[in-house]
């Protein structure tokens, strides 16, 4: 029950996460990937800037929404730094 459950609220998130606007946010976490690679790759200031842009767009409408958000990072980092 408690797999199901957790399935659940990350398939809300990627549903989400992979929509168009008006309802989804492609647009906007593909800029922030945009913006954490330039910092990755050395404008300073730029990967704090994408960080606080995903905790300040996560949805508040789907539960655990901000973790999802922030784990949507870790494979941007690692094949920025490949």
């Amino acid at each position: 029950i408690v797999n199901a459950t957790l399935n659940k609220k990350m398939d809300d998130y990627v549903k989400l996460a992979t929509s168009l606007p008006p309802s989804g946010q492609l647009h906007t976490l593909i800029g922030i990937a945009l913006i954490l690679g330039l910092g990755k790759g050395g404008v300073p200031g730029l990967a704090t800037i994408a960080t606080a842009a995903t905790v300040l767009t996560a949805p508040s409408t789907v539960a655990g929404g901000l973790g999802y958000a922030v784990a949507l990072m870790v494979p941007i980092l690692t094949m920025i730094d490949k």
